[in-house]
């Protein structure tokens, strides 16, 4: 792999960011409907992933062209990050909830999003001109790859869980 350092640790970051969501989207709705112990929780927490998309994509976009694609794309990195990590404790220290869940699902997918939007002009900036249709194929079947193996590990990790718990 002949491509700048810049470009491979970005790759590496989508690929943990596309992990880690396609996880969470597989996940959550099963904690969601644990905690509820009915369907409605399972859709409030599926629904609440779209709003992002629906709500603040014109927004995300905006912001997108007014900033620097890398201090944009490391700014929604660290945020997905610090959210990420709130989940953790909060599942942690048993606290979690629906409403909680639910924002969780918002702000995640909101920053998810961003980052996504972020990381297709830097693939451009990145990558010389002569390898960027490489650089974007090989992004797009990392991605691709992730989305269809994590939901085998969301419901590994839901097993693996659940063995432990109960």
């Amino acid at each position: 792999m002949n491509y700048p350092p810049t470009f491979r640790i970005a790759l590496f970051i989508v690929g943990a960011i596309a992990a880690t969501q396609t996880i969470l989207a597989f996940t959550l709705p099963l904690l969601a409907f644990e905690i509820s112990g009915q369907g409605s929780g399972l859709a409030l927490i599926k629904g609440a992933g779209f709003i992002p998309n629906i709500v603040f994509a014109i927004f995300i976009g905006v912001v997108n062209d007014r900033m620097l694609k890398a201090a944009a794309f490391r700014r929604y990195t660290l945020g997905l990050t610090l959210v990420t990590g709130v989940l953790l404790a909060s599942i942690w220290a048993d606290q979690v909830s629906l409403p909680g869940l639910a924002l969780f699902m918002i702000v995640f997918n909101g920053f998810a999003y961003a980052a996504g939007n972020a990381q297709m002009t830097l693939v451009r900036l990145t990558v010389k001109e002569a390898r960027l249709s490489d650089a974007t194929a090989l992004t797009s079947t990392v991605h691709a790859v992730i989305t269809t193996v994590g939901p085998a590990a969301g419901g590994g990790s839901r097993c693996y869980s659940s063995a432990i718990s109960g």
